[in-house]
């Protein structure tokens, strides 16, 4: 920002629009040999080569919030999940496989509260789809949202379940969706 003279809010704009061409314009770090758009591309097309389920997962979960995503808004959507990446959600040995390579790629934390991708991370995922890939994914995380709705807002019992949505449904571009089942988890969210 100081070298280009570039407002705050114009610098902001940009990393939520085009975080990684902005990233890759700066300078490397003085202990890394790239910066952090070009190690985390490189990082996610090595996962797609090995473990394509993997990287459809971390392309998913760059549309959801910051906060932990529960496991179990993937494994009780698996229906609504492409090819490979259904099959595993169904098979607990094979998801918490898929986490753990996720992990390990450093593309992701997992933990008890289930996947957690650091926003930076998020937005270069992001940035790399082409605009017909973002908009498919998009709409896989509309639907993964949608068929996690808790139901039954007023009863206490829900609304554990509720607290770990509601990050991901505000996350949502819920002005933007034509997914009926989406506007009624936003309605019962309400």
């Amino acid at each position: 920002m100081a070298e280009t003279g570039m407002a705050v809010v114009n610098y902001l704009d940009l990393l939520e629009t085009r975080a990684g061409q902005l990233l890759a314009q700066g300078p490397p770090g003085p202990s890394y040999a790239r910066s952090v758009a070009a190690a985390t591309e490189m990082i996610a097309d090595r996962l797609a080569g090995e473990d394509p389920a993997a990287a459809e997962l971390a392309s998913i979960g760059a549309f959801f919030a910051p906060e932990p995503i529960p496991p179990e808004l993937f494994t009780g959507a698996a229906s609504v999940l492409p090819g490979e990446l259904a099959a595993r959600a169904t098979d607990p040995l094979a998801w918490h496989q898929t986490l753990a390579h996720l992990a390990h790629q450093s593309l992701a934390r997992i933990d008890h509260r289930g996947l957690q991708l650091h926003k930076l991370t998020q937005a270069i995922l992001r940035d790399r789809l082409t605009p017909a890939q973002a908009a498919i994914t998009r709409k896989r995380t509309e639907a993964i949202l949608a068929a996690s709705n808790p139901g039954d807002p007023p009863n206490p019992a829900t609304w554990p379940c509720w607290a770990r949505l509601m990050p991901h449904v505000l996350a949502a571009d819920l002005t933007a969706t034509d997914n009926p089942d989406l506007r009624e988890l936003a309605c019962d969210a309400c």
